[in-house]
């Protein structure tokens, strides 16, 4: 229908109007607007919005994946259970009607995740080699002891049938030691006369919530070792039933994957065993490494991590760990893999209370039960005040964050090895040398081209000579970790300030037979030589050994000097007698007659 409407407008300068024509149409069905192609994974939570145009007031879907549903307003949401691929028709309705479209939707398999993995880094060269590996990774175990149908291998010296080798990087998972050298593989040899043939290794682990094993590892063998493995598995440790026989062992490191093992699916004590034969001498021997059992989650509820606790302050020092850790607990139930512990910056995990790293893996796919979770902070983080979370995660899993309590590390304390003070003549200054190869106590490892010391300030605590006078000397720290240490200086310096020599000559004298020279104390004839610059001597004490009386014969006679005296009208001068070693010269002392006397007669 087509209308004409007349819109006026005016005010008190006049109006105006115009006419204004529109349709109204009748009422639309939906046309729905979104995606048409999308896809999820089994195991893991699936949301979808249906959306549409002309005001729909209702959606519904048909032909829906297993375990997903959906509600009036459009939501489609679930866990998928089954892989496949679905042509889903949604529906979106007003009172004008119902629009529909089809989705394709495409459920992918679940991949498969690590249950337990081996990489033999605790491997161990015969005669000290183990008859039990539990999982570096996941949780699981490798029996050679007679237990749980395994054969009982020999691991003494005489006739040993399990050994360490070198390992390899082929078929490691993530998180797997990239160390090849040294013990990093397991060697199985085919023993005296070859008492190995016939000898089975087993696994336990579990499969609760699991489906799919996919067992894979590397291998390699030497001419003469086993050429072949028979793998089985069982559901109760007591009847097996065969899986794979492998025959094409190489002689390098190559990966072997078995056949897809779905009888194993949710059991929850699983058990695998292969049997070694074909070698050919004592030494031939199978090389194993990187053993990885893996599989997909069957579980359709929704993985729950779960902790418990509060931590507590973990203060420290620096280069030492925290003394005491702090701890929470962690489960899970109904997870689709392990959970990773990841600690935050300046922190380290440990689900053992014994192993601290960055992060740890705890637990398997399944149920976790209660576990311990230690958090300290690590003994290389460099001084400051830290808080954070510890993050758990796993897969499909809401994370959950564990925060930490605000904690220090303090400077380390460190002190000097190493020097001495060196002795000086006497010099008017305190400066004081010292003498040695300075060395940290204390200091840390990684640090030790990363910090060095200055040349150090140091003065005697006095500048008059004497033994054993007290050094201070002052250090400081240089270089790029300096600041994660406390100085402590030195302490105990001392060193000997020894005597200057010098020369004090008493200045020669004359005298007239019939007079009398006074001597002694303030004596002033005399000459000074090896003071240092500054100072200077006011008097001396002058001696003779004759000559000074008015009746003295004429002749010559010894002037001595001796007791050096400073002037006591110059404060500024520091000479002091005891700062120097005197050598003292005797002067000359002459009497002479008198000249003659002239009489004049009246």
């Amino acid at each position: 229908m087509t209308n004409v409407v007349t819109v006026s407008a005016s005010n008190s300068f006049g109006g105006t109007s115009t006419n204004v024509t529109f349709a109204i149409g009748p009422l639309l069905a939906p046309v729905i607007t979104s995606a048409t192609n999308t896809n999820g994974t089994v195991g893991v939570l699936f949301s979808y919005q249906i959306t549409a145009s002309n005001s729909p007031t209702s959606f519904s879907a048909s032909n829906l994946p297993a375990g997903l549903s959906s509600t009036s307003n459009g939501l489609i949401s679930g866990i998928p259970t089954t892989a496949g691929s679905n042509n889903v028709t949604l529906y979106a309705s007003n009172a004008a009607g119902v629009g529909s479209k089809t989705l394709a939707l495409t459920i992918n398999a679940q991949s498969a995740s690590l249950i337990a993995g081996w990489d033999f880094q605790t491997a161990a060269a015969s005669p000290s080699a183990p008859n039990l590996y539990q999982a570096n990774f996941g949780t699981g175990a490798i029996y050679l002891n007679g237990s749980n149908g395994s054969s009982t291998w020999i691991t003494a010296s005489s006739g040993n049938e399990v050994t360490a080798y070198t390992g390899t990087t082929n078929n490691a998972a993530a998180g797997f030691s990239t160390t090849t050298s040294g013990s990093a593989a397991l060697g199985l040899l085919g023993g005296t006369s070859q008492s190995a043939n016939g000898k089975k290794m087993a696994f336990t682990f579990s499969m609760a919530n699991r489906k799919d094993l996919l067992v894979s590892y590397s291998i390699q063998k030497t001419t003469t070792g086993f050429s072949t493995n028979a793998w089985e598995y069982s559901t109760n440790g007591t009847n097996w039933t065969a899986i794979d026989v492998v025959t094409n062992i190489p002689t390098s490191f190559g990966t072997t994957t078995l056949s897809n093992i779905t009888a194993l699916d949710g059991i929850t004590n699983a058990f695998l065993r292969v049997t070694f034969t074909g070698s050919t001498s004592s030494s031939g021997n199978n090389r194993l490494d990187n053993i990885q059992i893996n599989a997909s989650s069957s579980s359709t509820a929704t993985p729950v991590i779960s902790t418990s606790g509060t931590l507590g302050s973990v203060s420290t020092t620096y280069g030492t760990a925290s003394p005491i850790p702090t701890t929470f607990r962690l489960s899970g139930d109904n997870l689709a893999g392990p959970i990773q512990v990841s600690a935050p910056n300046g922190y380290e995990v440990s689900a053992n209370g014994t192993d601290y790293l960055s992060s740890v893996t705890v637990g398997a796919a399944g149920t976790l039960s209660p576990t311990t979770i230690s958090v300290r902070l690590a003994s290389t983080t460099v001084p400051g005040t830290y808080t954070g979370n510890v993050v758990c995660s796993s897969l499909a899993a809401t994370v959950v964050n564990v925060a930490t309590a605000s904690s220090t590390v303090d400077k380390k304390t460190i002190t000097i090895s190493g020097i001495s003070a060196a002795p000086k003549p006497y010099d008017g200054s305190t400066v004081a040398t010292i003498s040695g190869t300075p060395g940290l106590v204390g200091l840390e490892g990684q640090d030790a081209t990363r910090v060095a010391l200055s040349s150090p300030l140091a003065n005697f605590v006095s500048a008059n000579a004497g033994q054993d006078i007290d050094v201070v000397a002052t250090y400081s720290l240089t270089g790029a970790a300096a600041s994660y240490y406390n100085l402590t200086q030195p302490s105990g310096l001392m060193a000997e300030i020894q005597k200057k020599p010098a020369t004090i000559r008493a200045n020669d004298q004359t005298k007239t037979a019939g007079t009398l020279l006074v001597l002694g104390t303030g004596q002033t004839t005399f000459t000074a030589s090896g003071l240092i610059s500054g100072e200077r001597i006011a008097s001396v004490t002058l001696s003779a050994n004759g000559g000074t009386e008015s009746n003295a014969p004429v002749g010559s006679y010894f002037l001595t000097p001796s007791d050096p005296v400073a002037p006591i009208t110059i404060p500024a001068n520091s000479f002091r007698p005891g700062n120097y070693a005197f050598t003292f010269v005797d002067g000359t002392l002459r009497v002479i007659e008198p000249p003659p006397t002239v009489t004049l007669d009246q």
